[in-house]
């Protein structure tokens, strides 16, 4: 059969075991079609999956009507898909070439990169949530009187009042409107700063082409950008940074300094920055093998921890009405670290963890924040067991392992962490989550489609049920006004 014709059903070359590759592809093509009808008859479960609560919220209720039109939707969004996927192997076709020379994906120069901004900017202030979502409001009230909010906060609440003190006055905003420029900024910072960290994943302009294409299933921190009255704009900010640093750093194009004092700054944006701490360990590792003695690399891992920690100590001693250690103290001693949980712990119990309940909430969770990342990167084991199988490069892939050293201990958090109001309506808590799991997840399945059967019908399915569940959950969150 000619490539041309044969090139959307598979693109694989296997030698060896086939069983993974062929798990893999069926697992995908099962998974994003009940996704699919559980967009559109979301009661054939209960509860549905991760829509009962956001249903109920934005009163987005599906007739029977109109289900007609969301299957013809579907089938739109599936043939786009697949004109997505082909012009990606025209892209690969038309570059002839070694793989060196087709990897001088330019980088886009600042200029261009501001107008971005800029754009990005514009677009998302003018299409806002119109409301004050998650605790904006009570954040707002903080931001007016300039007492403390929480612990857990502690630069991250520092950017959002600077913001508000220096931008927010000359505009006149008030204190919300303030909080949601903030969010806007940090939206499109991140907008700017993802193209970055794909341009760094992949050199392949027609791989990075697919990876665009998966993004909207990461509606969880898409949904932030647009102005959405919270911390967590910030936090998602941080961790794209640091991200961003470390691939730089794995890349030679970063010393390993600026990746420790950017941590020890960014750690404390947000208590749940610590889950970054694996990734950080391991970039700093690996580059420390490349020093040409062990002198030089005794040398290099303490220098390395001084900067993590002179920075950090730097960033306590900032003052936020008192120091960060005595803003933590009082903290505690109001109560506010427990309050709400059910266990007087931030985690849930083993009994809890273990519970269908639990389970199906958590599905529920990341079937909202980003369903076809978390399956991509639940699916990694077996891609490292394919790439064994095929002598796939993975195996050497530095990049892999960092991705996966961000995106699971995200998902372990998000399991066994207790969210104040719990999952249907904090969940927020883990939503900027969702891109991080789907950087893992897409980067595997992107750099192993030759190894995948059906790889072009498994990528059409994905993409389409990330697409639909960005236009059936985002709309009616930024035209909510109740």
């Amino acid at each position: 059969m000619p490539e041309s014709d044969r090139s959307l059903l598979c693109e694989a070359d296997f030698s060896g075991r086939r069983w993974p590759g062929y798990l893999i592809s069926l697992v995908i093509l099962v998974a994003s079609a009940v996704d699919v009808v559980l967009h559109i008859w979301p009661d054939a479960v209960q509860p549905s999956f991760g829509f009962d609560g956001w249903r109920t919220l934005t009163q987005s209720e599906i007739s029977d009507q109109a289900r007609p039109f969301y299957l013809v939707l579907v089938l739109v969004l599936f043939v786009i898909s697949m004109g997505w996927y082909r012009l990606s192997q025209h892209m690969r076709k038309s570059r002839p070439g070694t793989t060196a020379q087709r990897t001088s994906s330019p980088l886009v120069p600042p200029i261009i990169l501001l107008v971005i901004w800029l754009t990005a900017v514009v677009v998302l202030w003018t299409f806002r949530t119109p409301i004050a979502m998650g605790d904006g409001e009570y954040i707002a009230q903080r931001m007016s009187d300039g007492r403390y909010f929480s612990y857990r906060w502690y630069l991250g609440y520092l950017i959002i009042l600077t913001v508000h003190r220096t931008l927010g006055a000359v505009l006149l905003m008030p204190p919300l409107e303030s909080l949601q420029l903030t969010a806007v900024l940090a939206g499109a910072t991140v907008v700017v700063l993802l193209g970055q960290v794909i341009q760094r994943l992949f050199r392949e302009r027609d791989k990075q082409w697919l990876f665009i294409g998966l993004l909207p299933s990461a509606y969880g921190a898409i949904q932030l950008w647009f102005g959405y009255s919270e911390i967590y704009p910030v936090v998602a900010l941080g961790w794209v940074i640091l991200v961003w640093a470390y691939l730089l750093i794995l890349d030679e194009r970063l010393s390993p300094l600026w990746g420790s004092a950017l941590s020890g700054i960014i750690y404390l944006f947000y208590i749940g920055n610590v889950l970054l701490l694996p990734a950080y360990v391991f970039t700093i590792l690996l580059s420390v093998r490349r020093m040409p003695n062990r002198g030089a690399r005794v040398r290099q891992v303490i220098l390395n921890l001084l900067v993590l920690v002179s920075t950090t100590m730097l960033c306590l001693s900032w003052k936020l009405g008192t120091n960060a250690i005595r803003f933590w103290q009082l903290q505690a001693a109001s109560a506010n670290i427990t309050q709400g949980t059910s266990s007087g712990s931030v985690f849930y119990s083993t009994a809890t963890l273990l519970s269908g309940l639990h389970v199906k909430e958590f599905i529920n969770e990341w079937a909202l924040v980003d369903a076809s990342g978390v399956l991509l990167t639940m699916l990694g084991p077996l891609f490292w067991a394919l790439s064994a199988a095929q002598g796939w490069s993975l195996r050497r892939d530095t990049k892999a392992y960092l991705l996966a050293l961000v995106a699971f201990p995200s998902v372990i958090y998000s399991f066994m962490m207790e969210p104040l109001l719990g999952y249907p309506m904090d969940w927020d808590l883990f939503s900027y989550l969702g891109l991080f799991t789907l950087l893992f997840g897409g980067y595997m399945f992107i750099q192993g489609r030759k190894q995948l059967p059906a790889f072009g019908l498994s990528y059409s399915v994905l993409a389409a049920s990330g697409w639909l569940h960005l236009l059936l959950t985002l709309p009616p969150l930024l035209a909510y006004t109740r």
